[in-house]
């Protein structure tokens, strides 16, 4: 068994700090799924705040890759990398399963269980279960056509990393334009910006962005390689949300940052035991599409930002997966 202790506890540390900070300070929970499926809707509700903590990850990530590492090399798993197909499929299965169970491994995952909610703990086991067995089969057969050996296109591209990083700043441009007039950029930039950087941040230290960690962790046909750094992460972010929590809900009567006395206090979901198929059915398919593609809808897109020509494919197909649901529901 393979375990990086300091890097899981750091990078669960620093999610778990973005997220009961973000949750302090606006009164918001951090879903990576629903705030990335809305930035390219600039019509839909939040869309400012979403966009610059979109913006704070992506930019956070790629600091962080260049101060800690200083290379864009990603680590296959067992000598190979997810193929195109894996990417591809993978991705589509990813948007579309987060979206229909409304939530994926930050929301359901490090928010929902540390709230103790029946349905987000219902689904994040059904969702790794899922991963574990969709990534184990694969391994088991050899890899087939979603797995394939090293090669140029496994590596980071400069033009398609600058690409995405003018797409970032962008993201925060066009946030910071629209809460200029309302007078509430402190909470809808500032504040988003800085916990995605944070979040960010924690995804690139732990390592959960490259191959080797989740589908490491996913995979277990033999115990001498398989990766527990995912569960350190997940179980301290997890842990430290659990108890940052229940100290924020039960010691603040609204968010720090509220202006007003009428503004709403916590937007935090009560309905913790709606168990529907809905949930059941998108968490399975979540579930295949990481065991297939070994990546999630943070780590995806810190692939896309790293400038990974793979890491563009699974984007673009998590996001069709985004638009697929609201045509299937």
């Amino acid at each position: 068994m393979k375990i990086e202790l300091v890097k899981g506890l750091l990078g669960g540390g620093l999610m778990a700090v973005a997220t009961s900070s973000f949750l302090a300070l606006t009164g918001r929970l951090i879903g990576l799924s629903g705030i990335f499926a809305s930035v390219l809707k600039p019509s839909v509700r939040g869309f400012s705040w979403k966009a610059a903590f979109t913006s704070g990850l992506m930019l956070g990530s790629l600091v962080t890759q260049t101060q800690t590492r200083g290379d864009w090399v990603l680590m296959p798993f067992n000598g190979m990398f997810p193929s195109w197909f894996a990417y591809i499929v993978g991705g589509f299965l990813v948007g579309f399963g987060t979206r229909l169970a409304n939530g994926c491994t930050s929301g359901h995952g490090l928010s929902g269980i540390a709230r103790f909610s029946a349905r987000s703990t219902l689904a994040t086991i059904t969702f790794l279960g899922t991963g574990i067995a969709t990534a184990t089969m694969i391994d088991a057969l050899g890899g087939g056509p979603f797995r394939n050996f090293p090669d140029a296109l496994d590596q980071s591209n400069d033009y398609l990393r600058w690409f995405a990083a003018v797409g970032a700043f962008g993201l925060l441009i066009r946030s910071v334009g629209l809460s200029m007039g309302d007078g509430n950029s402190l909470i809808n930039v500032v504040v988003p910006f800085g916990a995605g950087a944070t979040f960010g941040a924690g995804l690139t230290v732990s390592a959960m962005i490259t191959p080797e960690k989740l589908l490491g962790f996913l995979t277990m046909t033999d115990f001498e390689t398989w990766d527990a750094t995912l569960m350190v992460v997940f179980a301290t972010g997890v842990a430290l949300n659990s108890i940052f929590f229940k100290l924020i809900l039960s010691s603040l009567e609204r968010p720090v940052l509220a202006q007003t006395n009428e503004e709403p206090k916590f937007e935090v979901p009560t309905n913790n035991c709606d168990i529907t198929r809905k949930l059941i059915l998108g968490s399975l398919i979540f579930g295949a599409g990481m065991g297939i593609s070994g990546a999630c809808p943070g780590p995806g897109l810190v692939l896309k930002t790293m400038g990974m020509p793979k890491g563009w494919a699974y984007t673009i197909s998590m996001y069709a997966g985004f638009e697929a649901v609201s045509r299937f529901q």
